[in-house]
């Protein structure tokens, strides 16, 4: 629990300071807390310009910001990979920012400057990662991120008839991917298919409206846009838990399934 207590006092912590030891200082507010991501001994958040870090041993505060080279549009979802020590962090526009171990960053734009996507449609959504790649669930589809090369690969257009839909999270279950859309189900795909590419060979799984999908210790769990969250039993998605507001935020925390609503963290 001692992680999750740290997760939800850096959601909403407020705080201000300068960047230390160096020639200029910044100082940014901290209270607009956009996303959060986490290691083994640090949390990482997302705020207005900048992004900041504590480690859960010692406390110890840590900042990247303009002044480091990092320059975002507007933070909207945050991952950092433990195993290739990167930060990634996406942005409203396509940009997707990635914070090496040593600080140093790399700055994608291949999502700006696909010209076939709309610049309304290319926020990125959420950020996952299975077997060295990393899925980004944009606004038109889902973009595939290599962590080993740094470069982008395939889009895949999931929606009816290669159609742009928004994907607002997307993981990994029993050889499927699965993607969660706010109006075109729940789809999915056989993830050694080698032709994911193709719109035809997604399929909806589960019609409604989803904002969140997880595979949480080994089962699928998934929240619609109402607030309900449902756990695949048998093939079918059946009611887990019912919350009084929408559901924000799905996601795994050292152990636990975090259920974000507007005023309240849930743990299970």
């Amino acid at each position: 629990m001692k992680i999750i207590a740290a997760l939800v006092a850096l959601l909403f912590t407020c705080i201000a300071f300068p960047q230390a030891n160096q020639p200029w200082r910044s100082f940014f507010s901290y209270n607009n807390t956009v996303d959060i991501a986490q290691s083994s001994n640090r949390i990482f958040a997302g705020a207005d310009g900048a992004i900041f870090s504590k480690s859960v041993l010692t406390n110890e505060l840590k900042t990247i910001t303009s002044v480091d080279g990092f320059k975002p549009e507007v933070i909207t979802a945050m991952y950092h990979s433990p195993t290739y020590n990167k930060t990634l962090v996406g942005n409203s526009n396509g940009l997707l920012l990635v914070v090496n171990g040593d600080n140093s960053i790399l700055n994608v734009i291949d999502i700006i400057q696909e010209a076939t996507v709309q610049a309304n449609k290319k926020r990125i959504n959420h950020i996952y990662e299975s077997e060295g790649k990393v899925y980004v669930s944009c606004d038109f589809g889902i973009v595939v991120f290599n962590l080993a090369t740094l470069e982008f690969g395939d889009t895949y257009f999931l929606g009816p008839l290669g159609a742009e839909i928004s994907v607002l999270q997307s993981t990994v279950f029993n050889g499927y991917i699965y993607a969660a859309t706010p109006g075109n189900g729940i789809r999915k795909a056989l993830l050694t298919n080698p032709n994911l590419n193709d719109f035809s060979q997604w399929t909806e799984d589960t019609p409604g409206m989803w904002a969140g999908i997880l595979n949480y210790n080994g089962t699928l769990f998934a929240a619609n846009t109402f607030g309900t969250l449902f756990r695949l039993q048998n093939n079918n998605f059946l009611v887990f838990t019912t919350l009084s507001a929408g559901i924000t935020d799905l996601r795994e925390a050292n152990g636990y399934m975090a259920v974000t609503s507007p005023q309240r963290v849930n743990v299970f």
